[in-house]
Order: C-alpha cells, then structure tokens, then sequence
C-alpha cells in the first residue's frame, strides 16, 4: 500500500473544507461567524420568513486563500419548515448582505430561485 503525502497548504485546505462543512455553527471554530448569523436572521425576517419558520441557519465560510486563511465571504444556509431546500444569504465579512435566494425545493415570494 503506498501511502500519500500531501503538502502542508494542500493539508490545511482540505481540513479547512471539513471544518467548514461540517461543524455546526456554534463550534469555536466558527464563533467568528456569530453576528453574521445575526444579521442574516433579521434578513430573513425582512423577506417575511418568521424566525419560527426557520429550522436552523449554517454557517459557511468561503476563503480566499486557504494558506492564510482570508474569508471572501459567508453564506449562511437557512433550512425552513415549510420546505426541502434552503434559503441562502450571502454576506460580505463585515456581515453586509450581498445577495439571497433559494435552493432545491424551497420557493419564497420576491426572492430569486436557482
């Protein structure tokens, strides 16, 4: 069996990557992302989703450089229960609201689906 060697960058990328995907967003590694969370709840309270409608929010962040580590920007990933799909936000990383719109089986009134 022939083991495979990764470089540190290469390394850090993937562990980034699963970190990213698969820790919900109150782990430490992602308490950086708090007040987003924040700001795209109160985003979706003004497209007229009730907080009550919504069953968890995820947060991602998406790096511009994995070797340093520079968020590009985060995505918060809203489930509701009303739906099989998600409502997306996306945010800058000073939590400004650059665009929302929905996926898979969720469909909201004024909000774009792709």
């Amino acid at each position: 069996m022939k083991t495979q060697r990764l470089a540190l960058p290469a390394l850090l990328t993937r562990i980034a990557f699963v970190l990213a995907a698969g820790l919900p967003a109150t782990a430490p590694a992602l308490a950086d992302t708090e007040p987003c969370q924040t700001v795209a709840a109160k985003r979706l309270e003004s497209l007229g989703i009730a907080a009550t409608e919504v069953k968890n929010i995820s947060m991602i962040r998406i790096l511009n450089s994995p070797e340093f580590g520079r968020i590009r920007e985060l995505q918060a990933w809203a489930t509701l229960l009303s739906c099989r799909g998600s409502v997306v936000i996306k945010l800058t990383p000073r939590c400004r609201v650059k665009e929302a719109y929905t996926r898979g089986g969720c469909r909201v009134e004024n909000i774009p689906h792709f």
